[in-house]
């Protein structure tokens, strides 16, 4: 990858990331995943190549507490906008994907407390949630076909930095996330795997939590962590 290119990947992240991520760019698995991305029919590619490295923008590397893993970023459109905007499970637009309706009902469900959670899950990513998927990208309509092409990424995260931080916790959703349990290391002291809730939604069921959202925040608190808030605002009335 040129200079030109690589000063143009560190815009679209959090400076605090630049020593940790600058070796992959640089390595050839980075670049031979821009390849095949290259190869895609134009506009195919899911999200915009502005948002790719999206959680690395969002969740600060000094405040980094949690990592979510996702199967894919959505890989469809509503109106010709991508419901995928970087952040696993997270959208920009106002319609609702039933895998995120499933969640937010789940937050509520888990902490027994009316909230209201945004579509837009910035807010948990700005608590120091890398919010990921097994594939940072994927192609319209072609759901997880990316999840391959991305494994050396995971790899080099696993290895060169979580490795280097102690008491991080893993949430693995699905069974495909779960493959990346192989790669923990003795220092990562926390995982938990639930199923996705895509499974759920096409099951016409709820997502079984498992009580993630409070599994992480007990844990926050016994390290003397700040907890998250995975509310936007409390209702007046609560459950």
């Amino acid at each position: 990858m040129s200079k030109l290119n690589i000063d143009s990947f560190l815009s679209l992240i959090d400076e605090s990331w630049h020593n940790d991520l600058i070796p992959f760019i640089e390595s050839k698995e980075c670049y031979d995943i821009y390849q095949l991305l290259k190869k895609e029919p134009k506009n195919s590619v899911i999200p915009d190549s502005k948002l790719l490295w999206r959680p690395f923008k969002e969740c600060k590397k000094q405040d980094l507490k949690v990592v979510f893993t996702g199967l894919s970023c959505y890989h469809t459109r509503h109106y010709g906008k991508n419901y995928a905007d970087g952040l696993c499970f997270s959208t920009q637009l106002n319609e609702t994907p039933p895998s995120l309706k499933l969640l937010k009902n789940a937050v509520e469900d888990d902490l027994q407390v009316a909230g209201i959670v945004n579509n837009d899950l910035t807010r948990w990513a700005n608590q120091g949630i890398l919010m990921l998927n097994l594939a940072l990208s994927t192609s319209y309509l072609k759901a997880g076909n990316h999840v391959q092409l991305w494994q050396p990424f995971h790899e080099y995260m696993y290895k060169n930095v979580y490795s280097k931080q102690n008491g991080l916790i893993f949430i693995y959703f699905g069974k495909e996330a779960k493959t990346l349990t192989k790669l923990e290391t003795p220092f990562i002291h926390y995982s938990k795997c639930v199923e996705h809730p895509a499974r759920a939604a096409r099951e016409s069921r709820e997502f079984n939590h498992e009580k993630l959202f409070s599994y992480i925040n007990n844990i926050l608190k016994q390290n003397n962590g700040i907890e998250i808030d995975w509310f936007e605002y409390l209702e007046e009335i609560p459950f």
